[in-house]
């Protein structure tokens, strides 16, 4: 309905009227005083003729001058939009044989495969204990005779439902549920609002209805179909597109999300957006199985160290029942050498841990093949398997430490690093007694920046692959020193460790270097002296708690057993002094003050920091918040304190590996990576070379099984990283499983005849959405009762239509066209005034 009105904005001003009014009168009173006057001067018809025209321009400029305004409003009626999201996931493709009768009957009657009157939840639990159901009784069909044949038709028609629901996959459930039957739900709901149609694995898209005329064959690379997220279908369906607003999301989903870790904090997410109404497509049921699930090995390892191996277990319907793993070391051919290691675990719960300690006295790249027996009913077969690989490298880590004073942290810290055989270590102690018994102070006291600048080469920390920095004062490390230390983490990729001191470092400074390279902000001394500090050393001060992401660190590990690991943590003495802060966005916080209450939260963690990690360009900055790493020693000796720096070191050795020479380093971001993850190459060039070659192009070639092989090679384009110019990078994407040659190539330059070769590893990759393919109905239902949705089993999918009976809107456009701004009206108005003034010419007046 429209309706149209003009309104005058004028009138609403009293003042503005009055005043109007007031001027109109003068306006008005001149202009017969004026005709009067014309008179006498030409003749009556003219005069009136020109008073009508002086009148007329009076007219036309009060109204404008009340402003007015051609007004109306329509009255719409305008439907929502509903989204229909299918899950077209891994996990998705999985058959449910091992679902129960009730399930099976309840997806044929949602098929349309058995009549909706049919008692499903009545016949399901009896089939399921091998028992006849009641197909038909008197009541139904009072002749014997016809009531066998009933049951014998019933008993038919559900073993045959069944059986058709054995072959076909979950998608193809999910389609049939949609397109198929005598009323489709898409087409119900099409009637009700403007549809989507939106297909989601790790990604998402809105296509068209007419998909769901064949069936879904969605590809890997376009939805990311190895994982699924929720998430990814508010993304793709926002809450309002083209002014229409969304309605609801019909989700068909096995819930199998497992690109969150925590179903509590990701489904808060969802919370004040459109209502979700998830829809079941799957069994409850975890099929038997036995899968090596996630595995946590270090790529690189020193030669003779001792690497551990994590692996989990999942098992689903052999709980009690023994499993043996099996650890093979297997050659480039996949061939076993020598006896495997083993580990039999107890079947309990959805995930068990096992760990292997390695021995690694070969050097080279080392493959290894976890494994455990295929055991009987098994459902699948094909994650029973899962290969590593690591680095074995025969290398020393070159250390510098950078002192203010010989205070205790750098005494134990200097003693153990120097006994170590993997280690070269150097240090700089700028304030040093000196008797005069010897030529020099027994460390150098200087550490000079003689002739280096922000356009040099190399910084003088270029060969360390690890610089500590204690508790040094301002006038020791002036900012040129801080400057070089910032390239160090950044371009040529060092590992810088920053310890807290109680003197100067850093609460002295006042730097943006310094405060840019510190992975934690807000900091707070906090040092205990009251009588609680009386009690053992063991109970008092402040005490380190491994945070779970430090857990996970293999520096960290003071034993392969994670129990006996954080055992270990929480005995180690307190610290009387710390200084605590708030870890940066992006930053990773590995151990945080020991709290009172068995779990703090994240919160807690990142507000009270102490060891903390943060990648800085090539490089990486690590904090710790306390001065006394040497209590570790408590009635141990060396035994964690060295291990600790000891595998510190190492750590930081392994981010500055790289192959090259005077030219260029080339390294892999992560030498090892999994089957689908992106490889980076990054190209570290020294200036000269860059400035001697201006035109020089690289490029890095990866070849499956090596140099000599007959695959054609992946080429990848070196580009240089706009924030460091000294750096190149390039991705190789979709690359196969395999070991791979990286061999850099250059166009219009010169780097030397020697190849500048690197090694790549992809490993098969082993999907965590077929690790676990039962349906998650709690966190369907956890997620419509935080939208306001409703979770619909499969069998009442035809209910989800009723939720949007009332997605239409009425809503009332208003509309105004000002008047008294239009050009039309404006040419009226000058239109009079020109014809009056042409009147008063030709008859000569003035």
């Amino acid at each position: 309905m429209q309706t149209r009105r003009l309104l005058f904005h004028g009138l609403e001003s009293y003042g503005w009227i009055a005043a109007l009014v007031v001027a109109l009168g003068v306006a008005i009173t001149c202009v017969v005083l004026l005709f009067r006057y014309e008179q006498k001067l030409i003749e009556r018809k003219l005069g009136y003729t020109l008073l009508a025209l002086r009148l007329s321009v009076l007219t036309v400029l009060g109204v404008l001058l009340l402003e007015p305004v051609l007004a109306w409003t329509l009255d719409l009626e305008r439907s929502g939009r509903i989204v229909v999201a299918i899950d077209v996931s891994q996990s998705m493709e999985a058959i449910d044989e091992q679902a129960s009768a009730t399930e099976k009957l309840r997806a044929a009657q949602a098929l349309g495969l058995l009549p909706r009157e049919a008692p499903v939840d009545e016949w399901g639990p009896l089939l399921d204990q091998k028992k006849d159901p009641v197909w038909a009784n008197a009541a139904d069909e009072p002749d014997a005779t016809r009531r066998q044949a009933l049951i014998d038709s019933r008993r038919e028609t559900a073993v045959t439902a069944m059986a058709e629901i054995d072959k076909l996959e979950r998608l193809e459930i999910a389609r049939r549920l949609l397109k198929t039957g005598e009323s489709p739900l898409i087409k119900e709901l099409s009637k009700l609002g403007q549809l989507e149609l939106c297909l989601f694995a790790g990604q998402a898209s809105i296509l068209d209805e007419e998909t769901l005329d064949r069936p879904l064959e969605p590809s890997g690379d376009a939805f990311k179909w190895s994982r699924t997220d929720l998430m990814q279908v508010l993304s793709a369906a926002p809450a309002e597109r083209g002014g229409l607003k969304l309605a609801g999301v019909v989700l068909l989903t096995d819930g199998r999300d497992n690109a969150h870790s925590n179903d509590a904090e990701y489904v808060k997410r969802f919370a004040g957006g459109a209502p979700i109404y998830p829809v079941l497509i799957g069994s409850e049921r975890r099929p038997k199985d036995l899968a090596i699930g996630h595995v946590d090995a270090p790529p690189t390892v020193f030669q003779n160290d001792k690497p551990v191996i994590k692996a989990a277990i999942r098992s689903t319907g052999f709980d009690g029942q023994e499993i043996t793993v099996f650890l093979d070391q297997i050659d480039a051919d996949g061939q076993v050498i020598g006896e495997p290691q083993t580990r039999t675990i107890t079947a309990k719960g959805p995930s068990q841990e096992v760990q292997f300690e390695l021995t690694a006295d070969k050097e080279g790249r080392q493959r290894y093949r976890l494994r455990t027996d295929i055991q009987d009913q098994e459902t699948r077969e094909d994650n029973n398997m899962r290969e590593i690989a690591m680095q074995v490298v025969d290398d020393r880590s070159d250390i510098l430490l950078i002192e203010g004073e010989g205070r205790w942290e750098f005494r134990y810290l200097q003693a153990a690093l120097s006994r170590d055989e993997r280690v070269q270590l150097d240090a700089v102690v700028f304030n040093q007694p000196f008797l005069g018994l010897l030529p020099d102070t027994f460390f150098p006291r200087e550490l000079s920046t003689k002739g280096l600048n922000a356009q040099s080469k190399s910084t003088p920390f270029e060969n360390y692959d690890m610089v500590v920095v204690g508790d040094v004062s301002p006038s020791d490390m002036p900012n040129a020193l801080w400057n070089q230390l910032s390239r160090y983490v950044h371009e040529e990729g060092g590992t810088l460790i920053l310890t807290a001191g109680r003197n100067y470092f850093p609460m002295a400074y006042n730097d943006i270097t310094v405060d840019e390279l510190l992975p934690v902000t807000g900091f707070r001394q906090s040092e205990l002296i009251d009588a609680t500090q009386r009690r053992r050393p063991q109970e008092r001060g402040h005490r380190l708690a491994l945070t779970p992401d430090g857990e996970r660190q293999t520096m960290l590990q003071f034993s392969a057993n994670e129990e006996e690991n954080r055992k270990i943590w929480n005995e180690l003495p307190g610290h009387p002094w710390a200084l605590i802060g708030e870890a940066k966005p992006g930053a990773s916080v590995w151990a945080s003050l020991k709290s009172q209450q068995a779990d703090p939260g994240l919160a807690w963690e990142r507000q009270n920091a102490l060891l903390v990690q943060q990648y800085l360009g090539t490089g990486q900055v690590v904090w710790i918040g306390i001065d006394s790493t040497w209590r570790f020693r408590f009635r141990v000796g060396d035994t964690y304190h060295h291990r600790f720096w000891g595998q510190m070191s190492r750590w930081a050795a392994e981010l500055k590996a790289a192959a090259g020479n005077e030219f260029v380093r080339v390294s892999l971001e992560r030498p090892i990576i999994t089957e689908g993850e992106d490889a980076v190459v990054t190209a570290r060039w020294d200036a000269g070379a860059l400035e001697k070659f201006p035109n020089m192009k690289a490029r890095a070639v990866l070849k499956l099984g090596g140099l000599d092989s007959k695959h054609p090679g992946v080429t990848v384009e070196l580009k240089p990283d706009l924030d460091r110019p000294l750096i190149q990078i390039g991705r190789a994407v979709g690359l196969r499983p395999g070991d791979y040659s990286v061999k850099l190539e250059v166009e219009n330059g010169d780097i030397g005849p020697n190849p500048i070769l690197a090694e790549l590893t992809v490993l098969e990759n082993l999907s965590a959405e077929l690790a676990d393919v039962s349906g998650n109905r709690p966190l369907l239902e956890q997620l419509a009762k935080t939208t306001g949705g409703q979770y619909f089993p499969i069998h009442e999918a035809a209910n989800v239509v009723k939720q949007f009976q009332d997605v239409k809107e009425n809503l009332t456009q208003r509309h105004e066209v000002p008047l008294w701004n239009n050009w039309l009206v404006f040419l009226v108005f000058c239109g009079l005034l020109m014809t009056e003034w042409v009147l008063r010419k030709i008859n000569g007046l003035p």
